[in-house]
Protein backbone atom coordinates (compact mmCIF):
# COMPACT_ATOMS: atom_id res chain seq x y z
CA UNK A 1 0.00 0.00 0.00
CA UNK A 2 1.15 3.60 -0.93
CA UNK A 3 1.51 6.36 1.38
CA UNK A 4 1.47 10.04 0.46
CA UNK A 5 4.69 11.59 1.80
CA UNK A 6 3.04 13.73 3.30
CA UNK A 7 1.89 11.46 5.84
CA UNK A 8 5.49 9.97 6.29
CA UNK A 9 6.32 12.71 8.44
CA UNK A 10 3.78 12.34 10.91
CA UNK A 11 3.94 8.46 11.31
CA UNK A 12 7.73 8.87 11.54
CA UNK A 13 7.00 10.98 14.43
CA UNK A 14 4.40 8.89 16.59
CA UNK A 15 6.60 6.61 15.79
CA UNK A 16 9.46 8.14 17.32
CA UNK A 17 7.49 9.19 20.17
CA UNK A 18 5.48 5.76 20.81
CA UNK A 19 8.93 4.38 21.19
CA UNK A 20 10.39 7.19 23.43
CA UNK A 21 6.99 6.27 25.78
CA UNK A 22 7.82 2.65 26.17
CA UNK A 23 11.03 3.35 27.15
CA UNK A 24 10.34 5.66 29.76
CA UNK A 25 6.72 5.28 30.56
CA UNK A 26 4.00 7.58 28.91
CA UNK A 27 1.23 7.56 31.66
CA UNK A 28 -1.84 9.98 31.74
CA UNK A 29 -0.83 10.64 35.23
CA UNK A 30 2.52 12.01 34.06
CA UNK A 31 3.10 15.80 32.91
CA UNK A 32 5.89 14.77 31.69
CA UNK A 33 6.97 15.91 27.96
CA UNK A 34 7.71 12.40 26.34
CA UNK A 35 3.84 11.99 27.60
CA UNK A 36 2.22 15.23 26.58
CA UNK A 37 3.79 14.37 23.43
CA UNK A 38 2.86 10.94 23.03
CA UNK A 39 -0.80 11.79 23.71
CA UNK A 40 -1.35 14.61 21.92
CA UNK A 41 0.55 12.55 18.73
CA UNK A 42 -1.80 9.45 19.26
CA UNK A 43 -5.15 10.94 19.96
CA UNK A 44 -4.72 12.85 17.01
CA UNK A 45 -3.23 10.51 14.11
CA UNK A 46 -4.30 7.04 15.89
CA UNK A 47 -7.84 8.04 17.39
CA UNK A 48 -9.42 11.92 16.36
CA UNK A 49 -8.38 11.66 12.40
CA UNK A 50 -10.21 8.41 11.90
CA UNK A 51 -13.25 9.79 13.71
CA UNK A 52 -13.13 12.51 12.17
CA UNK A 53 -12.17 11.19 8.67
CA UNK A 54 -16.03 9.27 9.35
CA UNK A 55 -18.14 11.97 10.27
CA UNK A 56 -17.26 14.19 7.18
CA UNK A 57 -17.80 10.93 5.30
CA UNK A 58 -21.43 10.79 6.87
CA UNK A 59 -21.91 14.64 6.22
CA UNK A 60 -21.11 14.34 2.86
CA UNK A 61 -23.45 11.56 2.09
CA UNK A 62 -26.36 13.52 4.13
CA UNK A 63 -25.44 16.84 2.21
CA UNK A 64 -25.57 14.77 -1.42
CA UNK A 65 -28.54 12.77 -0.88
CA UNK A 66 -30.38 16.02 0.11
CA UNK A 67 -32.83 17.39 -2.13
CA UNK A 68 -34.18 21.06 -2.29
CA UNK A 69 -37.64 21.84 -2.51
CA UNK A 70 -38.07 24.97 -4.29
CA UNK A 71 -41.97 25.07 -3.58
CA UNK A 72 -41.36 26.13 -0.03
CA UNK A 73 -38.31 28.12 1.98
CA UNK A 74 -34.91 26.43 1.81
CA UNK A 75 -33.10 25.40 4.43
CA UNK A 76 -29.80 27.21 5.40
CA UNK A 77 -28.36 23.15 6.38
CA UNK A 78 -28.36 20.01 4.16
CA UNK A 79 -28.61 17.80 6.90
CA UNK A 80 -32.10 15.68 5.71
CA UNK A 81 -34.66 13.97 7.86
CA UNK A 82 -34.82 11.63 10.10
CA UNK A 83 -35.32 9.16 8.13
CA UNK A 84 -31.82 9.99 6.03
CA UNK A 85 -30.04 10.47 9.29
CA UNK A 86 -30.64 6.81 10.33
CA UNK A 87 -27.99 5.85 7.04
CA UNK A 88 -24.98 7.89 8.51
CA UNK A 89 -25.38 6.09 11.76
CA UNK A 90 -22.30 4.02 10.89
CA UNK A 91 -20.44 6.73 10.22
CA UNK A 92 -21.47 8.60 12.96
CA UNK A 93 -21.42 5.76 15.62
CA UNK A 94 -17.61 5.14 14.36
CA UNK A 95 -17.10 9.38 15.08
CA UNK A 96 -18.31 8.77 18.39
CA UNK A 97 -16.34 5.33 19.42
CA UNK A 98 -13.20 7.49 18.22
CA UNK A 99 -14.05 10.85 20.00
CA UNK A 100 -14.78 9.05 23.08
CA UNK A 101 -11.32 6.63 23.02
CA UNK A 102 -9.55 10.06 22.52
CA UNK A 103 -11.10 11.59 25.52
CA UNK A 104 -10.96 8.25 27.58
CA UNK A 105 -7.27 7.35 26.93
CA UNK A 106 -5.46 10.68 25.88
CA UNK A 107 -7.23 13.14 28.46
CA UNK A 108 -4.11 15.10 30.64
CA UNK A 109 -5.46 17.15 32.97
CA UNK A 110 -3.70 18.94 35.84
CA UNK A 111 -4.16 21.60 37.75
CA UNK A 112 -7.56 22.28 36.29
CA UNK A 113 -6.01 22.56 32.93
CA UNK A 114 -5.95 19.54 29.82
CA UNK A 115 -2.57 19.37 28.38
CA UNK A 116 -3.96 17.04 25.49
CA UNK A 117 -5.07 19.81 22.49
CA UNK A 118 -6.73 17.29 21.00
CA UNK A 119 -9.15 16.57 24.25
CA UNK A 120 -11.78 19.87 23.29
CA UNK A 121 -11.69 18.95 19.61
CA UNK A 122 -13.40 15.54 20.58
CA UNK A 123 -15.75 16.65 22.95
CA UNK A 124 -16.73 18.65 19.88
CA UNK A 125 -16.70 16.03 17.09
CA UNK A 126 -18.54 13.91 20.20
CA UNK A 127 -21.03 16.51 19.45
CA UNK A 128 -21.48 16.83 16.11
CA UNK A 129 -21.70 13.32 15.47
CA UNK A 130 -24.64 12.96 17.80
CA UNK A 131 -26.23 15.85 16.23
CA UNK A 132 -25.87 13.95 12.84
CA UNK A 133 -27.81 11.67 14.36
CA UNK A 134 -30.46 13.16 15.66
CA UNK A 135 -29.98 12.81 19.34
CA UNK A 136 -30.08 16.27 20.15
CA UNK A 137 -30.05 15.79 23.93
CA UNK A 138 -26.57 14.33 23.81
CA UNK A 139 -25.55 17.30 21.43
CA UNK A 140 -26.86 19.76 23.20
CA UNK A 141 -25.20 18.19 26.44
CA UNK A 142 -22.13 17.64 25.32
CA UNK A 143 -22.03 21.31 23.25
CA UNK A 144 -22.67 23.02 26.38
CA UNK A 145 -19.81 21.47 28.01
CA UNK A 146 -17.86 22.27 26.24
CA UNK A 147 -18.64 26.10 26.30
CA UNK A 148 -17.99 25.78 29.99
CA UNK A 149 -15.14 23.70 30.23
CA UNK A 150 -12.94 25.22 27.88
CA UNK A 151 -14.57 29.04 28.11
CA UNK A 152 -10.66 30.40 28.17
CA UNK A 153 -10.48 28.46 24.27
CA UNK A 154 -11.78 29.98 21.13
CA UNK A 155 -13.22 26.87 20.67
CA UNK A 156 -16.20 28.11 23.23
CA UNK A 157 -17.76 30.10 20.75
CA UNK A 158 -18.06 27.11 18.46
CA UNK A 159 -19.62 24.76 20.91
CA UNK A 160 -21.75 27.92 21.56
CA UNK A 161 -22.68 28.07 17.63
CA UNK A 162 -23.35 24.42 18.07
CA UNK A 163 -25.35 24.19 21.12
CA UNK A 164 -27.94 27.28 19.18
CA UNK A 165 -27.89 25.00 16.11
CA UNK A 166 -28.75 22.11 18.52
CA UNK A 167 -31.96 24.05 20.24
CA UNK A 168 -32.59 24.78 16.65
CA UNK A 169 -33.33 21.53 15.37
CA UNK A 170 -34.37 20.32 18.33
CA UNK A 171 -37.62 22.79 18.58
CA UNK A 172 -36.09 24.44 21.39
CA UNK A 173 -36.30 28.23 20.06
CA UNK A 174 -36.69 29.76 23.25
CA UNK A 175 -33.12 28.25 24.65
CA UNK A 176 -31.38 28.91 20.99
CA UNK A 177 -32.94 32.57 21.06
CA UNK A 178 -30.70 33.03 24.83
CA UNK A 179 -27.75 31.12 23.52
CA UNK A 180 -27.69 33.22 19.99
CA UNK A 181 -28.13 36.68 22.42
CA UNK A 182 -25.77 35.45 24.78
CA UNK A 183 -22.99 34.93 21.71
CA UNK A 184 -24.35 38.27 19.74
CA UNK A 185 -22.43 40.15 22.88
CA UNK A 186 -19.54 38.33 22.77
CA UNK A 187 -18.65 39.07 19.31
CA UNK A 188 -19.08 42.73 19.85
CA UNK A 189 -17.04 42.72 22.31
CA UNK A 190 -14.20 39.81 21.24
CA UNK A 191 -11.94 39.72 18.42
CA UNK A 192 -13.89 36.85 16.88
CA UNK A 193 -12.68 35.01 13.73
CA UNK A 194 -13.90 35.31 10.10
CA UNK A 195 -15.64 31.61 10.29
CA UNK A 196 -17.12 32.14 13.61
CA UNK A 197 -18.95 35.16 12.51
CA UNK A 198 -20.14 33.59 9.40
CA UNK A 199 -21.29 31.11 11.06
CA UNK A 200 -23.22 33.17 13.31
CA UNK A 201 -25.20 34.22 10.90
CA UNK A 202 -25.78 31.10 9.10
CA UNK A 203 -27.48 29.79 12.85
CA UNK A 204 -29.13 33.01 13.23
CA UNK A 205 -30.70 33.28 9.62
CA UNK A 206 -32.18 29.24 10.60
CA UNK A 207 -33.24 30.38 13.74
CA UNK A 208 -35.50 33.35 12.37
CA UNK A 209 -36.49 30.83 9.27
CA UNK A 210 -38.09 28.68 12.13
CA UNK A 211 -39.62 31.34 13.81
CA UNK A 212 -41.31 32.24 10.64
CA UNK A 213 -39.74 35.65 11.06
CA UNK A 214 -39.25 35.95 7.61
Amino acid sequence: MYLHKKYLLPIFIAFAISLLCVIQGCSVKKNTWAARQYHNTTARYNVYFNGYESYKEGVAELTKSHEDNYTMILPVYRYGDKEKAIAIFSQMDRAIEKASKAITKHSMVFKHQEYCKWIDDSYMLLGKAHFMKREFPQAIKTFDFVSKEFKNNPIKYDALLWLAKSYNYSGDLSSAAVVLSNLNEKILKDNISHEVLQNFHLVYADYYIRMKNY
